[in-house]
């Protein structure tokens, strides 16, 4: 699975010029991708859920300073997001900016029927 993974998330990564770039991740975010790797590998046997409340009730016990460096790297990476976010809507022309509002309205429209359904 590693290498098909990997294969699969260098193609996720990869941003065209006609694709928005993607947003960040939130520090608990980049605190369960970290602890993930490490919780894999020392307990291959426990269900995946097991693992998420693991890390989940290790995130609450950390002080805030043990989630500082997590936290600044997710600002930081905003701050990034936001800078090319700005750089890809100058790029755009008027009819690219009107057709990606309108996918937007498109996928807004659609998940309000999905919950209407439910």
């Amino acid at each position: 699975c590693s290498g098909v993974c990997t294969a699969i998330r260098r193609l996720s990564l990869d941003n065209t010029p006609s694709a928005p770039p993607k947003r960040p991740l939130s520090a608990y975010l980049r605190y369960v991708v970290e602890q993930q790797q490490i919780l894999f590998k020392q307990s291959p046997g426990i269900k995946l859920s097991e693992k998420t409340k693991q890390i989940a009730h290790a995130w609450r016990q950390l002080t805030p300073d043990q989630k500082q460096p997590y936290e600044l790297a997710a600002s930081d990476a905003k701050l990034k997001y936001k800078v090319e976010l700005a750089a890809f809507k100058a790029n755009l022309t008027p009819t690219q900016l009107a057709s990606l509002k309108e996918e937007r309205r498109q996928k807004l429209a659609k998940r309000r029927t999905m919950r209407k359904k439910r």
